[in-house]
């Protein structure tokens, strides 16, 4: 009995098919693809919004904006990616 079990997993797992994917949105890249986007986002984020400070700190002479940039930018990416991959895979798609 416990062999059939075996073969049958065995099998389950070598047969060629679809991935159950379905945690992700449909189109999404999922894998590294997915780790690589989240990195992108969060550092865009910081590049982003902390350059933003740091040209008011040289223009306006304060020192105070760049890391405000750094903080807005950093919860600024973590939303859009909250917002991205939080879909309930078992919700219907809009």
């Amino acid at each position: 009995m416990q062999d059939e079990e075996v073969d049958r997993v065995h099998t389950r797992h070598s047969e060629p098919g679809p991935s159950d994917n379905s945690a992700f949105p449909p189109g999404e890249p999922v894998g590294m693809e997915t780790g690589y986007r989240i990195l992108a986002y969060i550092a865009a984020g910081l590049l982003f919004y902390g350059g933003l400070g740091w040209l008011g700190d040289r223009h306006w002479g304060t020192h105070f904006l760049l890391p405000i940039g750094l903080v807005i930018g950093t919860v600024l990416s973590l939303y859009v990616i909250i917002r991205r991959y939080q879909a309930d895979p078992h919700s219907p798609q809009k």
